[in-house]
């Protein structure tokens, strides 16, 4: 898995290619927990997934232990660009019911900002 970071007017977008699945989750949560704290923090946070191949339960879990450390502090968490065959474990899983999912980052950026 690689992360990349960048903030695009006051929105933190990370952008994610590869595989999150148990071996690469424990590092996926101290990156993306690292952005939400500190003095540099935002509260509002974009993942797009465009590049991301493959995301199982725990990477799951840290996307949800993340909109959920985010919406206590009045932040928000978006997920966007998905593949079909990942889209689809969200809706199974009912997580498209939890965060924000949309087509592409622009539309993201747009919902995180309401």
């Amino acid at each position: 898995m690689t992360l990349t970071f960048e903030v695009d007017n006051g929105v933190g977008v990370l952008s994610l290619d590869g595989r999150i699945d148990t071996r690469t989750s424990a590092e996926f949560e101290r990156e993306v927990m690292s952005r939400i704290v500190g003095p540099e923090a935002v509260n509002r946070l974009v993942a797009d997934f465009s590049d991301l191949d493959y995301i199982n339960s725990t990477g799951m879990r840290v996307l949800l232990l993340l909109a959920k450390r985010l919406g206590a502090s009045g932040g928000k968490l978006v997920l966007c660009s998905m593949k079909m065959e990942i889209l689809e474990v969200f809706r199974i899983s009912g997580f498209n019911q939890i965060i924000t999912i949309t087509n592409d980052r622009a539309e993201a950026i747009a919902a995180v900002s309401e």
